[in-house]
């Protein structure tokens, strides 16, 4: 059923993914295995906020982000808040996000997971630019820069290296 789901996330056949996402979702319910029912809601989330449906994205995370707590998982409960994070993000709740970005960013540097790390640097510069805050977006840009490099991410280093160049010019031009 996961696999029918993700065949379907694949060629963008969104209304038969979350219906195998949820039929999925409800035998692994009837069989107890939280581990995966928190990963088949992330995936529900990521889902709809391709959708447009924020609200029941958020419900899809903190659901998963609750059985990752329950099974002990900090990184778990780490990447959904970092999904909550940017969800809020999108309603333009950027206090609220950055708080959820922190949160799964002492995680993150505590497992040393630097690609996780990196992602939450350039979320959380990303909320800066949107406050138009481009110092401090910076600074956040150039501490991901090397771990997306270090990592071997060379699409998200060449998008950071974008957006530091931009950052640049327009703080130059302050």
């Amino acid at each position: 059923m996961n696999r029918k789901a993700n065949q379907c996330l694949s060629a963008n056949r969104l209304d038969e993914a979350l219906a195998a996402y949820k039929s999925c979702l409800e035998i692994l319910e009837s069989l107890g295995d939280m581990r995966t029912q928190a990963m088949i809601l992330n995936n529900i989330g990521l889902l709809l906020v391709q959708t447009g449906d924020l609200e029941t994205a958020m419900v899809c995370f903190e659901s998963s982000c609750n059985l990752y707590d329950q099974l002990g998982d900090e990184v778990g409960r780490a990447d959904q808040q970092g999904n909550m994070g940017s969800v809020l993000r999108n309603q333009g709740r950027y206090d609220e996000a950055l708080d959820l970005y922190a949160k799964a960013l002492t995680v993150f540097e505590a497992s040393g997971d630097r690609l996780s790390i990196a992602n939450q640097y350039t979320n959380i510069g990303y909320i800066h630019v949107m406050r138009g805050e481009s110092d401090i977006a910076l600074e956040w840009y150039k501490m991901a820069l090397p771990l997306f490099e270090a990592e071997h991410e060379t699409a998200r280093a060449a998008g950071t290296r974008r957006n530091i160049e931009i950052l640049v010019n327009h703080v130059s031009k302050k």
